[in-house]
């Protein structure tokens, strides 16, 4: 049987100690091999898993990732006193955890308080502070890392809605599927990992996930990969349709590429001039929203279901 196997076997079964031994051994954070890196962040949600948090709290003092997932956990299991010390120890992640947290169950002035000791200076501390708050609703554009763009999908109440209008995404390229595609036209997607398994949980409350794509006459490879993965997602539960460009050009669909969460919070997505995506511009200003949400109704409206999508034949070459 091969490692990964042995692991995720020992995992079903709750073996830490082999799953540990097994994942550790083959991880390495921010490696140059795309599966390393997978193995590091496997292995921090198995030491979360298995409640080993001093481990964890031991690697998180030199490893970002670490320190992250620790944040992370604990803001899930609603410990505000270890976020606080964490933050008082000059964790500005943990600091921000501690305040979604507090504000979250409704402690407005104890958030207010750890902001005012601990980070007074931190403006992002206080942009969160704003969130919460009636000013909130019309406060300006931010912007956000990667990490707390990943929470959106975590905290939203009802639906999520995203408009691709990109023909190439580098981060689908770096993939071992992208490759795969490219290579036999077919993909065996794997269901289980982090994203799919988050999804699925959404969908499964009832939450909606929708989006509609792009698509260019005749489609990119990226695009026609995208149109793959369809498959996979619709199977989490998200519903996808595709939109032909001279159709979005006829509807006037601006380029930008954004999710819309609960229709209240819209997160723009920001590239370099390499297809990467780099940060996310989170938007709260109501006009925005409103025409972020004329923008995904004509879309949808427009749009055709991805099976009916594929099924139609191509007329480019």
């Amino acid at each position: 049987m091969e490692w990964r196997e042995q692991a995720q076997a020992a995992e079903q079964v709750n073996d830490w100690d082999t799953a540990i031994s097994l994942v550790s051994a083959r991880a390495e954070c921010y490696s140059i091999d795309s599966c390393a890196h997978d193995d590091h962040l496997w292995h921090m949600d198995l030491l979360v898993r298995a409640e080993r948090f001093d481990q964890l709290a031991d690697l998180a003092v030199t490893d970002v990732h670490a320190r992250r997932r620790l944040n992370r956990s604990l803001h899930e299991q609603g410990k505000d006193a270890e976020l606080r010390h964490r933050a008082e120890a000059g964790d500005r992640g943990a600091l921000y955890r501690l305040v979604r947290l507090l504000c979250a169950n409704g402690r407005l002035q104890d958030a207010r308080e750890a902001v005012q000791e601990i980070g007074p200076e931190d403006e992002h501390a206080h942009q969160l502070l704003a969130d919460w708050t009636p000013e909130g609703a019309t406060r300006q554009a931010r912007i956000i890392d990667l990490d707390e763009f990943e929470d959106l999908f975590r905290t939203f109440s009802h639906s999520a809605w995203r408009l691709e209008t990109r023909r190439r995404y580098a981060s689908d390229e770096a993939t071992d599927t992208y490759r795969q595609f490219v290579e036999t036209g077919g993909v065996e997607w794997d269901e289980s990992d982090p994203y799919c398994e988050l999804i699925r949980s959404q969908t499964a409350q009832g939450k909606r996930v929708e989006r509609v794509r792009i698509v260019d006459q005749p489609p990119t490879t990226g695009q026609l990969y995208l149109l793959n993965n369809a498959k996979r997602n619709s199977r989490l539960g998200e519903d996808i349709r595709n939109l032909q460009r001279a159709d979005a050009d006829s509807l006037q669909l601006p380029p930008d590429d954004f999710w819309l969460f609960d229709s209240r919070l819209a997160a723009r997505l920001r590239f370099d001039d390499g297809d990467h995506l780099v940060d996310v511009e989170l938007i709260t200003e109501a006009a925005e929203i409103v025409r972020y949400s004329v923008i995904r109704d004509a879309a949808w409206h427009h749009a055709v279901p991805h099976e009916q999508f594929a099924a139609k034949p191509s007329s480019g070459e």
